[in-house]
């Protein structure tokens, strides 16, 4: 009976002591490393490039989100309507990647996005799907719907 409970005993100390240093392991980023990868809120830009008049468009900005070292982007999704000017600003995180979906849509604003009495037909066909990681020398996101020709 002695005997088992001393191996008992160096069993509950050796797995403490792979638990401890399992912990202490993991990779944790200097400080410098961590500035260098670091996500920063930034304005850009976004500016749709088509050859229609007077068209309205709703952008839906999604990104699962990230994490660097101790700092997370948390996950997210923004909607926002570019009008017949073709371009509007929104705030993003840079090196974070982003889903990009631009619909047609017949109303001006957010605010007549939501609007409960509008809710059907609002968000017409989709047009271009991309990928986007926007960077910290970047100001400016062109979403091509047309073909180029060049």
């Amino acid at each position: 009976m002695e005997g088992s409970v001393t191996i008992s005993k160096k069993i509950v100390v050796l797995l403490l002591i792979v638990f401890l240093v399992s912990c202490s392991s993991s990779t944790y980023l200097t400080d410098e490393e961590e500035n260098e990868k670091s996500v920063e809120i930034k304005d850009f830009n976004i500016e749709i490039i088509d050859d229609q008049k007077n068209q309205n468009y709703l952008v839906e900005l999604t990104t699962r989100g990230k994490q660097i070292g101790n700092k997370a982007v948390l996950p997210q999704t923004e909607m926002l309507i570019i009008n017949k000017n073709k371009e509007t600003f929104v705030s993003l995180n840079t090196d974070t990647n982003y889903q990009i979906n631009v619909f047609k849509t017949h109303v001006e604003t957010m605010g007549e996005y939501l609007n409960k009495e509008n809710q059907q037909n609002v968000r017409g066909e989709k047009l271009k799907t991309l990928n986007y990681t926007p960077t910290k020398d970047e100001k400016n996101i062109e979403i091509r719907l047309t073909e180029d020709t060049e």
